[in-house]
């Protein structure tokens, strides 16, 4: 048998790669004849860049690409690799028994539809995972590629980027090392050279390098915006972006000052004396074990709501009365992009608050933004709260300049006990993704560029839907209470209608490349994990997702953009997709008792199937939790600015109004 029909690919100046064959069944109980079997040939484990280890921890990651040329023979056989290092329990145990995790981690996958592999160029989903920059990885369960590349006709690809300390370790010291290059932002110029390897190798598996879009959810999209607001990297890397639960104002940058304050502490934690030099804590950092390194790293506190700038006793409320001589801010357990100039340019936080680059003329996906989120984003991240008094506590975290008017919009006095959880997961999502994302929207409809189509998911998983997505009964019931949560929509974006391809070892993912076909695929086996899967109406969502997303990387519109509405004299009037039909956890008037029963009731195919409507008109606008404000006033005071011209998360997450890029 030839390389050709064994579909092996050279890689210049790496070497060859086989790949793993997975054979995809039809989504059982569709009746249409577009919905069929096929397979899809998985390239795995990549190297796209050096391991960063020893002096190169800490720093941008360095080519050349490793080559295997000379030591595996004639073909590198695919397998997955080691993710990034993480703890676990954080969404990692159990998920596949070979599961590894090292600083030898910068490794892409390729998933090519058989149908895209004679040949022809087809245009590339390129993911990137989310995990709050502390966790992910390229090899999780429900970010198999096959499923999607099939349903899409798209090439598939996943990368690795460094997390943690590991990925987002900041100070001057280490901006000074190489004057220009920026620091603290490695995982960030990790996904750049992962996107830089594709433009240069992607045609060598089917794949069309002018129509790459970048997908990604919460982190990952939140890392997609800012690269889409970089000047830093290389034009045309990607053409569009999908951002689901995330822009780059859901996590703001820390400025240089608060990362040099982990830096010290760090560096004091991992040996070093106060008094060494930045040279010294530098080498103390990265001579220390990884494993010992990030268990130093996770015994520093993470501020929720996340901020840098600590109002205290000793500490005025306006950051700028403070000389940044003086300035004492605490460590943070907390990572993610550095403010540092380069990577993040000295004029972001003005780029962050409008989601858009600062020329018309847009470095990357110029073609086209879809974006949105889920109804019930904050469940995920409150779920301690369930009495008064600790949601009064968690409420103090916000700025106390913030604090009256956010008592006053969620009513928080008057919040009996057991409306605690759904209030506080009312603003937390409000703060973080709801407002922020419809800020955006409402910029990229004024702007009318990039083509912008915005989505509101709104189905509550079925509690098999939801069982295939965990690895225990207990997981199961918490999750169950959180509504539409954060991640709800990934399931069934990815298809994964049961237990993902690789809860198996590496080994036996999908089956060689020239093995014969079986005579029916069976993948994906509903049948074999009773109480798993997906309703009916579940898989013709699942289907539907699937391809709005293909259509878009197509160059398709999924469905009507922003901008083919007239300007919109207010956010009601923005025109989007929504699927489902919940309103928020909480909201228990008639009307949102009948759109809940609605969406639990939808069993068929087509009743799920996704509405064209404007924001106002969704139960989720429309429906309030208990007695607090109504959506237009809780959107005005996380997302538009004051008369005065400010941005209220700007002095939530750095103490000031007016907080610019510090040296």
């Amino acid at each position: 048998m030839t390389i050709e029909e064994k579909h092996v690919v050279d890689i210049p100046d790496q070497g060859q790669i086989a790949p793993r064959r997975v054979d995809l069944r039809a989504y059982s109980g569709h009746a249409s004849s577009t919905c069929v079997e096929g397979s899809v040939y998985a390239y795995l484990g990549i190297p796209y860049a050096q391991p960063p280890l020893g002096h190169l921890r800490f720093r941008r990651p360095q080519g050349p690409a490793p080559s295997w040329r000379q030591d595996l023979g004639p073909a590198r056989q695919s397998k997955w690799q080691a993710d990034p290092m993480q703890t676990e329990g954080l969404g990692t145990s159990k998920m596949r028994p070979d599961m590894r995790f090292d600083e030898d981690c910068l490794y892409l996958n390729i998933w090519t539809p058989q149908r895209a592999a004679s040949g022809s160029k087809r245009p590339v989903l390129f993911h990137i995972y989310g995990g709050a920059f502390v966790t992910g990885g390229s090899s999780f369960p429900g970010y198999d590629g096959a499923r999607l590349a099939h349903e899409t006709g798209c090439v598939v690809v996943s990368c690795n980027y460094r997390l943690g300390i590991f990925g987002f370790l900041g100070s001057r010291a280490l901006a000074a090392e190489e004057p220009g290059t920026g620091c603290g932002n490695y995982g960030f110029w990790d996904c750049v050279e992962a996107l830089q390897w594709t433009q240069r190798n992607i045609q060598l598996f089917g794949g069309d390098k002018s129509e790459v879009t970048l997908m990604g959810q919460s982190a990952g999209a939140i890392m997609q915006s800012y690269l889409f607001l970089s000047d830093a990297i290389p034009q045309c890397l990607f053409s569009r972006v999908i951002l689901q639960s995330g822009v780059a104002a859901t996590v703001l940058p820390r400025t240089l000052a608060s990362a040099d304050a982990t830096f010290q502490a760090l560096a004091v934690a991992t040996g070093a004396k106060a008094t060494d030099s930045d040279e010294e804590k530098i080498d103390a950092l990265r001579n220390a074990d990884a494993n010992d390194l990030l268990d130093t790293s996770l015994s520093l506190p993470a501020r929720r709501p996340r901020t840098e700038y600590d109002v205290g006793i000793d500490t005025p409320a306006d950051r700028a009365l403070v000389s940044p001589r003086d300035l004492k801010l605490k460590a943070s357990g907390l990572f993610g992009p550095v403010w540092d100039g380069v990577a993040v340019p000295e004029d972001f936080a003005q780029r962050a608050m409008t989601n858009l680059p600062s020329s018309i003329e847009s470095r990357n996906g110029a073609k086209g933004i879809m974006l949105g989120c889920t109804v019930d984003e904050g469940t995920m991240f409150n779920f301690h709260v369930r009495k008064r008094e600790t949601l009064l506590k968690h409420a103090s975290g916000f700025h106390p300049w913030l604090y009256p008017e956010l008592s006053e919009l969620y009513a928080l006095e008057a919040a009996k006990d057991e409306e605690t959880f759904a209030v506080c997961s009312d603003y937390t999502g409000a703060s973080l993704f709801q407002g922020p994302i419809r800020r955006a929207m409402k910029v990229l409809a004024q702007r009318r560029f990039p083509p912008a189509y915005g989505y509101e998911f709104a189905h509550l998983p079925s509690d098999g839907c939801l069982r295939s997505s965990v690895q225990s009964e207990a997981a199961f019931s918490i999750l169950r209470e959180f509504g539409v949560l954060h991640c709800a929509e990934l399931p069934l974006l990815w298809g994964e209608i049961v237990e993902p391809h690789y809860t198996a070892t590496s080994d036996s993912y999908g089956v060689e490349a020239d093995a014969p076909k079986p005579t029916h695929a069976t993948a994906l086996d509903e049948d074999s994990a009773p109480g798993k899967g997906f309703t009916p109406a579940e898989r013709a969502l699942s289907l539907e997702l699937m391809r709005a997303v293909g259509s878009f990387a197509h160059g398709q519109r999924p469905w009507p953009a922003l901008s083919t509405s007239t300007e919109p004299h207010s956010i009601e009037q923005i025109p989007i997709r929504v699927w489902g039909h919940r309103a928020q956890l909480g909201a228990n008037s008639p009307r949102a008792v009948a759109a809940n029963r609605a969406d639990s009731e939808a069993v068929d195919w087509g009743d799920l199937q996704g509405r064209d409507t404007t924001l106002g008109q969704t139960s989720h606008w429309k429906e309030r939790v208990g007695v607090t404000a109504d959506a237009h006033a809780k959107y005005r005071f996380w997302a538009e600015p004051t008369e005065e011209g400010y941005f209220h998360p700007l002095l939530q997450y750095y103490g000031s109004f007016k907080q610019g890029f510090e040296e």
